[in-house]
């Protein structure tokens, strides 16, 4: 995770193979956002799945983010530019969401 200095923050999280499909992304945002918002100056966290792991997508959205746009080209990876989309959540916008995000855990 990355704090910038206008008080945003980025995260990505990764599982191995045999611990998707549990849960535990969607329950490691909600964790992360819920502390980020409470214990922090945070009011902004973005994060950015690439377009081809839907799964990862699904796992923000369960968390409460939201889908912005596609950032095309924005990554150098495998010898070419790739896109990925972004997906952000903010604590003016998650009041309601931030009590959603804490009965969840």
């Amino acid at each position: 995770m990355a704090v910038g200095l206008s008080n945003h923050a980025a995260t990505r999280i990764g599982l191995f193979p045999r611990a998707r499909g549990h849960g535990y992304g969607a329950r490691a945002h909600r964790l992360l956002v819920g502390y980020l918002f409470a214990h922090t100056t945070v009011h902004r966290i973005e994060a950015r799945p690439r377009p081809a792991t839907s799964p990862g997508r699904k796992v923000l959205e369960r968390a409460g983010f939201s889908r912005e746009g596609v950032m095309r080209g924005i990554r150098w990876h495998g010898g070419a530019w790739r896109d990925e989309v972004l997906y952000s959540i903010a604590s003016a916008v998650t009041t309601s969401r931030t009590s959603m995000v804490v009965q969840n855990l």
